[in-house]
């Protein structure tokens, strides 16, 4: 598909009760306003098609560059391809977009090293959902889990915002999917207390890491 044919698309998908919702949400900037559920369509129907990921990253417009991060090559990923697509991130949906997407790379491994203690607070946010999704895959042993339950509890309270709900998750996920680290994650809930995380102008809660800990585990029964 070409690039004028997908944003007419976007476009014409977009609603202005979505606007305001993504708004609500901290995305600035072009924004058609296109729902989830429509781009998923648009990502089934374009497949992986890398030079259009590239094109509609550029656009600058919210939508394209969510499904950009949808339809990207993940073995055409370099570091500088990322690093500058990081960069231009102002809201938390397009850095978990991102994070996804990079999650699903080569460079994963790469960027939870480089990232994860980054002061930058999107850059540090996608760091910690590195640790999400080596949980997830069973790729972490429980000593280096333990390292990254203490690397939390000592960062968190001075963590940024966003990245203090990353590092939230990575709790979920270490004791989720790692049963030897569960009680280490208990322990560690136990003395930093609720994470606190401000979720502007939205219904959204942090998640309570031991009780979204059991869904996890239940899930995998």
């Amino acid at each position: 598909m070409l690039l004028a044919e997908v944003l007419a698309q976007l476009e014409a998908a977009g609603s202005e009760q979505t606007r305001k919702t993504y708004a609500r949400h901290g995305i600035k900037g072009e924004c058609f306003g296109v729902s989830y559920g429509i781009l998923g369509q648009l990502r089934k129907k374009i497949k992986v098609d890398d030079a259009l990921a590239v094109e509609l990253w550029a656009s600058g417009n919210h939508d394209a560059r969510i499904l950009s991060c949808m339809v990207t090559d993940v073995k055409s990923l370099t570091r500088a391809r990322v690093e500058a697509m990081v960069a231009c991130i102002d809201n938390y949906a397009l850095a978990g977009e991102l994070g996804d997407l990079i999650a699903r790379s080569p460079l994963l491994m790469e960027i939870h090293d480089a990232w994860r203690s980054d002061a930058g607070e999107w850059r540090s946010a996608i760091g910690w959902r590195m640790v999400s999704a080596l949980a997830a895959k069973g790729d972490i042993s429980a000593d280096v889990g333990r390292a990254y339950i203490a690397e939390i509890e000592s960062g968190v309270g001075i963590a940024p915002n966003r990245t203090r709900l990353a590092m939230n998750s990575a709790l979920i996920s270490l004791g989720g999917y790692n049963s030897c680290l569960y009680e280490d994650v208990v322990a560690c809930s136990c003395r930093v207390g609720p994470i606190q995380v401000d979720h502007g102008d939205t219904g959204c809660k942090t998640p309570e890491p031991v009780a979204y800990m059991n869904k996890v585990r239940a899930r995998l029964k």
